[in-house]
């Protein structure tokens, strides 16, 4: 035997759909809605734009955060980043 058809894939590559399609969509849909609710920023809030901006910004804040933090996982504690998604 060559050994080629009992050898294993040890490097897993994920679907494009997961590693690629579904997040270009996930932040392509939240800059829609970000941009929609700075537009629409007057009829938020009853009105109230100053408290409009504080919250689109808690939103962009708390998003960006996420991203900076994925990232110090990945390159800190990558075994709990590897779990990020997983439901085992």
């Amino acid at each position: 035997m060559g050994g080629t058809a009992l050898s294993r894939n040890t490097r897993f590559e994920p679907p494009v759909w997961k590693a690629l399609v579904a997040p270009g969509l996930a932040v392509l849909g939240f800059a829609y809605v970000i941009a929609q609710a700075t537009l629409n920023k007057n009829v938020m809030m009853g009105g109230n734009a100053t408290l409009a901006t504080v919250s689109i910004g808690l939103v962009v804040v708390a998003f960006v955060g996420g991203l900076v933090y994925a990232r110090w996982l990945h390159a800190r504690r990558h075994e709990v980043w590897l779990r990020i998604g997983n439901q085992d």
